[in-house]
């Protein structure tokens, strides 16, 4: 395929324009948001649409952030936070879709870019937390898996037009798991079990970077 190229201006993020490829392809922006206290930040594993997402560390803001490209007119989104990942397989031993056991912790929001009520704000994110709907413990197709303890999310909130919602992790969890090198440790682990579901997702080769004209460059390569 082309390679493909896309520049996401900060006037754009302010005002809330779209920043599109073509008539039908544009980019949401993520966040992942880590106390400001922690000296570093984790590495995490992020899937969506069969494809390894890549996230890029602001430090100074203690942020993760990464891009999805999808269609223009797409205005709902799924996000599931979990640490474990299976799989239902068809004859064959091909895999028909992901899964995790209902019965384990998972945090499933929905993700859905309606009208508002503030002028000053006409749209907004409606983040509505939920249940698998099948018993089964399908994971949406089309579904944002952040492979990571769901236990660590404080909320889910914020975004504008192109930014999606940002997932905030608790300002505490340091405290909460002792130190900050048992929460690299956890993040380690975590990377570690998602080993095996590298092979059914394929790489996004992206760029992601601050210019010094306050400029936010996006680059997408497939």
């Amino acid at each position: 395929m082309k390679n493909q190229l896309f520049t996401v201006i900060s006037l754009a993020l302010l005002t809330g324009s779209n920043v599109s490829r073509g008539d039908n392809q544009m980019l949401f922006m993520g966040s992942i948001q880590f106390p400001q206290t922690l000296e570093a930040l984790p590495e995490l594993r992020i899937f969506c649409k069969g494809h390894k997402i890549k996230c890029e560390k602001t430090n100074g803001s203690k942020k993760l952030s990464f891009a999805l490209q999808d269609l223009r007119r797409r205005s709902s989104f799924y996000l599931v936070v979990t640490n474990t990942i299976n799989y239902a397989i068809r004859e064959h031993n091909t895999v028909a879709h992901l899964t995790i056991d209902p019965k384990k912790p998972y945090k499933l929001y929905h993700l859905q870019f309606v009208q508002g009520f503030d002028q000053d704000a006409p749209y907004r994110w409606l983040v509505e937390e939920q249940r698998l709907p099948l018993k089964n413990g399908r994971i949406p197709d089309d579904a944002i898996i952040i492979c990571y303890d769901p236990n660590f999310v404080e909320s889910v909130g914020g975004g504008n037009a192109i930014e999606l919602p940002t997932i905030h992790i608790k300002s505490n969890i340091v405290d909460l798991l002792g130190s900050e090198k048992k929460l690299h440790d956890k993040s380690i682990e975590l990377l570690l079990a998602s080993i095996d579901h590298n092979a059914l997702h394929s790489d996004i080769h992206q760029e992601l970077r601050p210019d010094y004209q306050q400029k936010t460059i996006l680059a997408v390569t497939i």
